[in-house]
């Protein structure tokens, strides 16, 4: 199981990591791993202060918001955004390093090329996706590939 490893590449490295875990199952194998959703509702957003009721706490918060915005400006300048996938800020580092983000349906077109097929997608919950279901509140999806027998 990849557990959003596989985000800290580009587009082209995550499409031959994609490859190589295809040649790597065997017949039957299953693939798991989590990815960055593009269609997140807070996908590339900037660094936020969160305020709060004690004065130290407030001091850390205000630390880590400058630290935030320092990184968000540093990386900024490498972001890319295509129709469906993008390079942005991860939230989850201080916004100090960029993460893959992507579609649903991109994730699912890239299994497929590199002969893997998409079982099932689950959200930040643990609820399996209907192809049709919002995702939109789920900052990244598991998905579940398989390398169909020989």
């Amino acid at each position: 199981m990849l557990f959003r490893s596989i985000d800290a590449l580009g587009h082209d490295d995550r499409l031959r990591a994609l490859h190589e875990a295809w040649r790597l199952l065997k017949p039957g194998g299953v693939l798991a791993f989590s990815a960055h959703n593009l269609r997140y509702c807070h996908a590339g957003d900037s660094p936020r202060m969160q305020w709060r009721g004690d004065p130290l706490a407030l001091a850390r918060e205000a630390l880590r918001y400058w630290r935030c915005r320092r990184n968000h400006a540093r990386v900024e300048p490498l972001r890319t955004h295509a129709d469906d996938h993008a390079l942005l800020n991860d939230p989850g580092h201080d916004f100090a390093c960029l993460h893959y983000y992507a579609t649903r349906d991109t994730v699912a077109r890239q299994l497929a090329a590199c002969g893997l097929t998409l079982i099932d997608t689950f959200d930040h919950q643990g609820a399996v996706l209907a192809a049709a279901a919002a995702d939109d509140a789920s900052a990244s999806l598991l998905y579940v590939a398989r390398r169909p027998g020989d």
